[in-house]
């Protein structure tokens, strides 16, 4: 009696684990990087929201006119309030990752906190450009009321 041990796996084995190791891989791919690129999307959202926030509460606390400033030239994009400007996504975005597009380079708030005459409605709008998905803040009131958006909300 022959007595045969053998251990491991087999080449079929093998080949059903590669294969639907290839499968999970080919459906969680594209989720994971749409996912990054939400991300990314919200983090600049809400940095610009950030931005216009300092700007109108500067603008009240010292009375006098307060600019948000955003450079499109860079990549990525600089925001500026008040000539401190900082690289939209906290440092961390590297060139093309994300496209900002607004309805003017500058906005300001008068000494009251609201929008300078003219200069409503005021949009910025953050894209990827390898997703059809926006996000966006909007200042659409004499008020100045700032609110994000995404979607459809940004066209």
């Amino acid at each position: 009696m022959r007595n045969s041990s053998s251990s491991g796996f087999t080449l079929t084995e093998m080949l059903v684990v590669g294969v639907i190791i290839g499968l999970l891989s080919a459906v969680a791919v594209p989720n994971w990087l749409a996912f990054v690129n939400q991300r990314r999307m919200s983090v600049a959202q809400e940095e610009i929201l950030q931005a216009l926030q300092s700007a109108q509460n500067e603008a009240k606390r010292v009375e006098r006119t307060t600019a948000v400033q955003f450079d499109l030239n860079s990549d990525p994009p600089l925001i500026s309030v008040n000539n401190r400007w900082q690289t939209l996504g906290r440092g961390e975005l590297k060139a093309g990752q994300l496209l900002l597009t607004v309805s003017s380079s500058t906005f300001s708030f008068n000494a009251k906190g609201e929008p300078v005459s003219g200069q409503i409605p005021f949009k910025a709008t953050v894209t990827a450009p390898s997703s059809k998905a926006k996000r966006c803040v909007v200042v659409h009131t004499l008020r100045g009321t700032l609110q994000e958006a995404n979607g459809s909300a940004c066209d």
